[in-house]
Formats: C-alpha cells, sequence, structure tokens
C-alpha cells in the first residue's frame, strides 16, 4: 500500500474499514482496485454507504471545527469551499454546515454563508488574476 495513503482522509478510510464487518461498496471498490480518492469516497458516500459516509461525516467534523474558529475569529460574511473537495456538492455541504453551526458563535453563523465555488479547481486562479488585475493594471 502507498504510504501516502496513510495520512489524513486515508488512514481515516482504511480505519473505518477494518474496524467493521458491514458490507460497504466502499471496501469493495477498494479491495477490486487497491487505491480510492476523495472523489470514490464522496461518491460512495452519495450513495448512503455506511463506511464512506462516516467517513464524509469525521472529515465534516473536522473542517467545520477549523471553520468554525476561523470565522469565530475573521467574522466572514461568506464561506466559499472550493478546491477538488467543491466537486462533492451536497453530500459534504450538508453535515459540514451541521458541524459548523454547532461551533460557531451564534452571531457568526448569523451573518455567514457557507457555499461551494462555482468555479470549482479554477476559483483560485481566476481569483489570483482578478487581484493582479485589480491592483496592477487599473
Amino acid at each position: 500500500m502507498d504510504e501516502k495513503w496513510l495520512v489524513g482522509v486515508g488512514r481515516l478510510v482504511l480505519e473505518e474499514m477494518t474496524s467493521t464487518n458491514t458490507f460497504s461498496y466502499l471496501r469493495e471498490y477498494y479491495n477490486k482496485h487497491q487505491s480510492l480518492t476523495a472523489k470514490h469516497v464522496f461518491d460512495i458516500a452519495n450513495e448512503k454507504d455506511e463506511i464512506a459516509t462516516n467517513v464524509v461525516n469525521t472529515v465534516a467534523l473536522n473542517l467545520g471545527v477549523a471553520l468554525a474558529n476561523l470565522a469565530n475569529s475573521l467574522n466572514p460574511e461568506k464561506i466559499i469551499i472550493g478546491g477538488g473537495v467543491s466537486k462533492a456538492g451536497d453530500v459534504l455541504l450538508i453535515p459540514l454546515k451541521e458541524q459548523f453551526s454547532r461551533f460557531a458563535f451564534p452571531a457568526v453563523l448569523d451573518g455567514v454563508e457557507m457555499t461551494i465555488a462555482t468555479l470549482g479547481n479554477d476559483a483560485g486562479v481566476i481569483g489570483g488574476a482578478w487581484l493582479a488585475k485589480e491592483n496592477f493594471i487599473n
């Protein structure tokens, strides 16, 4: 097994798969292909697979706590989830919002909107280009 797999979410998936005998499409996929990506986990969780759903819920908890801590400090108007994880859509966003609401201060929670980036993986590049244009060209 690739050692990179044993960190972060990969370790969580492996622990979930070995801790139960429950049938799982996630386990079946891994046994067949000997690899998984975050996309596979999210896709399989979207099919209501118990192990994949547990992994997504744990990711949502950890990310929700981190985002709540940042929001409690910075009080943003909007939190935009971007990058590859943004392709997960509601399978991640719904539990993430639930966890965020558990840890964000009420005043912060009332004033912030959490959405998925509509530009996907290109959001950072497009934002950087816009920032450069605004600050250096205009």
